[in-house]
């Protein structure tokens, strides 16, 4: 997917389609801020983008 942002906050990015969304976007070089009710679930979220996406330099991945 060819974009031209360089940030997006994703609510509800813990699980399901935020989270698949996520993966996308920090793959296609987007930095994702993941916005949820449960930290135990960002959390792990975190360490699923983290292991499937090589990040650029200055891109983050961060939790609200």
């Amino acid at each position: 997917m060819k974009n031209h942002y360089q940030h997006a906050l994703i609510t509800g990015g813990s699980s399901g389609i935020g989270l698949a969304l996520a993966k996308q976007l920090a793959h296609d070089g987007v930095s994702v801020c993941l916005l949820a009710r449960e930290q135990e679930k960002l959390s792990k979220a975190i360490l699923e983008i983290e292991k499937i996406v090589e990040m650029n330099q200055g891109q983050f991945i961060d939790t609200l």
